[in-house]
């Protein structure tokens, strides 16, 4: 008790040299980095560092396949890559970060057509697979 009233007594009488011992204290136990932005390891300065080059992000690509056609009270529905769509329905189709639109056009009893984008329709096949470029066009097979 005794010494926390003498360390009070003292900062009250001299309360600008205990500030500026303070300070001049802290800005010597701090001292600052500076680092050189010339690829140099801060950490392991001997070693030898390769700048690599970032590859160009692929382009979306989308996959399109008729999983199942649906009839319900006289209207045929058409699961299509996990979206339910009826005749003359869109949808948006995911690839990547990007999507497209699609739009079913007919439902056949085993096969839709559907309209990827601004391009031709495609005839979808059930469990048929297609693997179409980033615009929606040029499709590819992939089996069923």
């Amino acid at each position: 008790m005794k010494l926390l009233l003498a360390s009070l007594l003292v900062l009250a009488v001299f309360p600008a040299a205990a500030i500026e011992s303070a300070k001049a204290s802290t800005e010597n136990a701090r001292p600052k980095s500076v680092f050189e932005s010339t690829g140099k390891d801060p950490f392991a300065p001997t070693r030898k560092t390769q700048r690599v080059e970032k590859a160009a992000p692929a382009l979306p690509f989308y996959r399109l396949s008729l999983n199942g056609v649906t009839r319900e009270n006289g209207k045929s529905y058409a699961l299509i890559s996990g979206s339910s769509l009826a005749e003359g329905e869109s949808g948006f189709l995911k690839g990547g970060d990007a999507s497209i639109r699609i739009v079913c056009k007919e439902i056949r009893d085993t096969s839709v057509l559907v309209q990827v984008g601004s391009n031709k329709p495609i005839e979808l096949s059930l469990g048929q697979r297609i693997q179409l470029d980033d615009k929606g066009a040029a499709p590819q097979a992939l089996g069923k």
